[in-house]
């Protein structure tokens, strides 16, 4: 039987050359893998997670009349009740500390307050929200729009489901100056929603503080 023949080299040209790119489709090849390192090389750098991390904007450090930083007088002005009320925290005389309930005037909405005082200044607040109130507290916006601050990891956001009818959420955030915590429980179909300010400015009494911290906080 005749053999077939094999093809030339012009005919091996002419089939390598169909098969090759033309100048447009190898420069969209090459634009194509360009664009993908760069998104490889930003998401290493954690700029591309900073894209859609929301709007840089510092985490709230004021409540109502009540600002991180104030001092214990300006304070005692807004609920003068809390000075029968104030206490050493922890026995540590660098700390003062006085929670607040609906028998001291707070504003409308509120539940109750605890605040932290160090050495004459406000350096943490807490705020409660109960029943109706809690439900107009628009904690979902909150966490959305302070997203770029929210830690990473299980201490950013809990999740615990405590039983058929009981549900707490929590949500924690940092930035430079700001430490806040939001709360949302639901139970029995009652809710409650808190917001937690600390002072991250005030490095004195971060560190004085950083003995009391829970397992699972921000330092």
């Amino acid at each position: 039987m005749p053999q077939p023949k094999p093809p030339r080299h012009t005919e091996l040209s002419a089939a390598s050359d169909n098969l090759s790119l033309s100048p447009k489709a190898r420069a969209w090849v090459l634009g194509l893998l360009g664009l993908l390192l760069l998104v490889a090389a930003l998401g290493m750098a954690g700029v591309w997670q900073n894209l859609f991390a929301g709007p840089n904007i510092p985490l709230p450090r004021q409540n109502g009349a009540l600002a991180l930083g104030m001092p214990e007088s300006q304070v005692l002005q807004f609920y003068p009740t809390a000075k029968k009320k104030l206490r050493p925290f922890n026995n540590d005389p660098a700390f003062q500390i006085a929670d607040l309930g609906a028998s001291d005037h707070l504003a409308a909405g509120l539940s109750s307050i605890s605040l932290l005082f160090f050495k004459g200044q406000l350096y943490y607040v807490s705020v409660l929200w109960d029943g109706a109130a809690a439900q107009s507290i628009p904690l979902d916006d909150w966490v959305h729009q302070y997203r770029r601050w929210n830690l990473k990891g299980s201490v950013g956001h809990q999740n615990q489901v405590m039983g058929d009818k009981i549900n707490l959420q929590e949500w924690n955030f940092s930035d430079s100056k700001t430490e806040m915590t939001l709360r949302d429980l639901n139970y029995d179909g009652k809710s409650q929603r808190w917001q937690d300010l600390r002072d991250a400015s005030n490095a004195e009494a971060q560190a004085a503080f950083a003995k009391y911290r829970l397992d699972g906080e921000s330092k």
